[in-house]
């Protein structure tokens, strides 16, 4: 990933649309994550996805639902952002499927009609759980839940809209991170760029030795370490969306005062110098 950014080759998140299962060139200077390379996601899950044909994320969910893809893999698609070409939201999607998934063969049997039409997901769950049209719905000849099931299902559409209102930056790159292995969107270190005169990590490449920085960026990798005198110290790999410095050091001297904000997803201001190709670490200050 650095060298594609040094580079400047864009790297694109898994896409169901393009239904690359690998990692595949696209167009000039972009290269795109395969769906396999999603954790969780293997071979006969692959196999699975490719027959899910649909143009809506409505249309894709339902598919996949009816073709027994499993909760895990239907969830890696949405949190990697193979599934952003629909252009609906990763905390919507992942709210309307749990939605979905809650609701029982007959359930999703009645409001098929919905996900076809121009009701939303949501709309098309409180309808089934309104008692009051439990009678009328039984003369059309629809399934109704009976009062104990639409009052569970009033618990799942409160639940459900607790959780869209969870949604942070934070949590879309935590899981991306965690089912990719990195942050494609962004970084968590950019959310806190603007308010500090910062560099950005790229701008350490070509920086002369004893060139000063002062960074935002994430603490992705902590590898500790003792110096000749029993002391202890720390190797570190940290980042921003630019660029990711894979040889940041902070000597004993400095641990013994900063050594208790080291720790890894943690966001950081960095004070430093380069140092043959090494930023030596001068200073940490907490940000998150």
């Amino acid at each position: 990933i650095n060298d594609a950014k040094i580079q400047g080759v864009e790297i694109l998140p898994p896409s169901i649309a393009k239904g690359n299962l690998i990692f595949e060139i696209l167009g000039d200077r972009k290269i795109a994550f395969g769906l396999g390379s999603i954790k969780g996601i293997g071979p006969s899950s692959l196999k699975q996805l490719l027959s899910c044909k649909a143009s809506s994320y409505k249309e894709f969910v339902l598919i996949a639902i009816k073709e027994r893809v499993k909760k895990t893999v239907i969830e890696g698609l949405i949190w990697s952002g193979a599934l952003d070409d629909f252009g609906v939201g990763r905390y919507d999607m992942a709210a309307d499927f749990q939605l979905i998934w809650g609701l029982t063969d007959k359930e999703l049997a009645q409001i098929l009609d919905a996900f076809i039409g121009d009701s939303s997901i949501k709309e098309a769950v409180e309808y089934l759980s309104d008692s009051s049209t439990v009678e009328d719905r039984k003369i059309l000849g629809e399934h109704t839940p009976n009062k104990k099931r639409c009052i569970t299902i009033r618990e799942l559409l409160i639940e459900n809209d607790k959780f869209r209102s969870t949604r942070t930056v934070e949590g879309i790159l935590a899981r991306e991170k965690c089912l990719l292995g990195i942050t494609i969107s962004g970084s968590e270190a950019d959310l806190y760029g603007s308010s500090y005169a910062v560099n950005d990590c790229m701008e350490f490449i070509d920086a002369p030795n004893e060139t000063k920085f002062r960074f935002i960026v994430v603490i992705e990798k902590v590898r500790f370490h003792y110096d000749k005198n029993k002391n202890k110290m720390a190797f570190l790999i940290v980042g921003d969306s630019s660029y990711m410095i894979e040889q940041a050091v902070i000597f004993a001297s400095k641990w013994f005062k900063f050594g208790h904000l080291i720790d890894e997803g943690r966001v950081v201001i960095l004070n430093g110098v380069k140092n043959n190709g090494s930023l030596i670490i001068d200073s940490v200050r907490e940000i998150r």
